[in-house]
């Protein structure tokens, strides 16, 4: 391992991030529901301790929290609206995973653990990165607990009026991709 990525490992953030993946937060999955409500709950703790203010909301009849936070920006800067999701696919067949599903491992310049790239990963990378960036967007952040299955706790709330002007923004940043 390079002396970049050591520095990494014993940083704040990965120690933030490793607690973050270690949630067992498989939405689509009711036995799970305690795990996504954990995670949800880090996640609104974490966003607090960075400034934006935040909760947690239910789409009415679903029970996987959304996280929203709002942090406001530099005077006249515009508004950036960025969703993610911290819930993940189930992680069976047990037997194809050669480390822990929950446990981060890292091999060579790779974490390995379900939801370390989707979308746990991406996520908290540009969280972090914007969060702690001189130059202060307005944001809004969405982060679902249902992507992986539907997301019609999300649905529901969009169908609101007052809720989609709670989101209204000048940029939409979808973390979930490559």
């Amino acid at each position: 391992m390079n002396d970049e990525i050591n520095d990494w490992l014993s940083s704040s953030v990965s120690k933030e991030y490793f607690e973050l993946i270690r949630f067992p937060s498989i939405g689509a999955d009711p036995k799970h529901l305690k795990d996504c409500v954990q995670c949800a709950t880090w996640l609104k703790r974490w966003l607090k301790q960075t400034g934006a203010e935040a909760e947690l909301l239910l789409g009415p009849g679903y029970p996987n929290p959304i996280v929203y936070a709002e942090r406001k920006g530099a005077e006249g800067a515009p508004t950036l609206l960025v969703y993610g999701h911290y819930d993940v696919q189930p992680v069976e067949p047990l037997s194809a995973w050669k480390t822990p599903p929950f446990e981060p491992t890292v091999v060579g310049d790779r974490i390995y653990a379900r939801g370390a790239q989707d979308d746990k990963g991406q996520f908290f990378a540009f969280l972090n990165g914007v969060l702690k960036s001189e130059k202060k967007p307005n944001l809004k952040i969405i982060l679902d607990g249902q992507e992986e299955s539907e997301s019609l706790g999300l649905i529901a709330l969009l169908k609101d009026p007052a809720f989609r002007g709670r989101i209204a923004a000048d940029v939409l940043l979808v973390c979930d991709t490559g």
